[in-house]
């Protein structure tokens, strides 16, 4: 993978992190100088960002590590492939072709980016209704609860898809390439 691709990827998760984050600060009593902007602050601002997004993607792969694995299980027992022979297969045919070595890179930072935005928005979703909740504004919190789950559930679902869709195209091009050899 490109290195500013995921340097890109963990940016944009840590920016995402900040809906979040900066409501928890507020809970905490944290002085509310630390947001103030300052040019200085830039300087230190995006490497935390960076490695806020490197913490998210992290956890988010440890969370729905087992939605990705029952992924692989449902393309591998759909297309009758062993996990072994699969990548295999795989290795022999994206060495042979640079175009499908771009494409798995590609589907892959969607499924990276999926499962980063599903953990900000489950984060959200508890930290924003909180503060709303303890600065005595139930409604709006409330509001913003469902609506936050909403995305959260929506976030999940577009996950799912994208692990689905990715072994579904690895596990069609292996059944193509072993039709074909």
């Amino acid at each position: 993978m490109k290195v500013e691709g995921l340097f890109i990827e963990y940016l944009i998760s840590g920016g995402i992190a900040f809906i979040w984050i900066y409501p928890t600060t507020q809970l905490l009593n944290i002085p509310k100088g630390i947001f103030d902007f300052d040019i200085k602050l830039l300087l230190v601002a995006i490497p935390i960002t960076y490695v806020i997004g490197m913490f998210i993607d992290f956890i988010a792969s440890k969370i729905l590590k087992k939605e990705k694995i029952k992924a692989k299980a449902r393309e591998f027992n759909a297309k009758k492939l062993d996990e072994h022979s699969f990548y295999d297969s795989l290795f022999e045919l994206a060495s042979a072709n640079s175009f499908l070595i771009e494409h798995l890179v590609m589907r892959e930072t969607r499924v990276r980016s999926a499962r980063g935005v599903f953990v900000n928005f489950l984060l959200a979703s508890l930290a924003i209704p909180l503060y709303f909740f303890v600065n005595q504004k139930l409604l709006i919190g409330l509001l913003a609860g469902v609506f936050l789950i909403g995305l959260t559930i929506m976030a999940f679902y577009i996950f799912r898809k994208m692990v689905g869709l990715s072994y579904q195209f690895q596990a069609s091009m292996i059944k193509k390439f072993k039709r074909d050899n």
